[in-house]
């Protein structure tokens, strides 16, 4: 659509549906390499065509955190004293996921937005780091939505004039806001 490659992934909330019942982890197991084969496709094609940037949307939060390098985990959770990751980090029914993601980064280099929600928290950040350089991606951004009680929306505006094609405002409703005076 206008020169941007879009994709959907079944990627869904807790764990991915996996971890939790034998059948549930069969049906991951099977959903996933069709995602992993899905993902590589929509990067495939956005290169073939040409694509000005990648939009790729799921419903989880795949826990980028997890994946970060030593250096910049440091630097973020020393900001919550008393608050440290796991160490090592407990495998995650994404981790394939942000595998395969990072993978196809290193070789794209036009923008590439992640749009989900599961968790809610609004935000706007590139939260993906290079295994090569363990600098962050540059061309990626992820946005997660909003979500119940804090109902709002986020307008993506894309622009192939702007270097960075995607620009993301938070949209906020009046009504739903907190301290909304009627």
């Amino acid at each position: 659509m206008g020169g941007v490659t879009f994709a959907t992934i079944h990627i869904v909330g807790s764990n991915d549906n996996y971890g939790r019942a034998p059948e549930m982890d069969a049906e991951h197991v099977e959903r996933k390499a069709a995602n992993v084969a899905w993902m590589k496709e929509a990067f495939a094609r956005a290169k073939a065509d040409n694509s000005r940037g990648l939009v790729l949307m799921i419903q989880a939060n795949p826990g980028f955190e997890n994946h970060w390098p030593a250096r910049p985990k440091q630097l973020y959770f020393a900001l919550f004293r008393g608050v440290r990751p796991p160490d090592p980090p407990q495998p995650t029914g994404y981790d394939d996921y942000i595998k395969v993601l990072a993978e196809e980064l290193e070789s794209y280099e036009r923008p590439v937005a992640f749009l989900h929600g599961d968790t809610h928290t609004f935000r706007i950040d590139q939260p993906l780091f290079s295994k090569k350089t363990n600098r962050r991606f540059e061309n990626f951004t992820r946005v997660e939505t909003f979500g119940d009680p804090e109902t709002h929306w986020v307008r993506v505006t894309v622009d192939p004039a702007d270097p960075q094609l995607f620009r993301f405002n938070a949209e906020i409703i009046p009504e739903n806001v907190v301290n909304h005076r009627k």
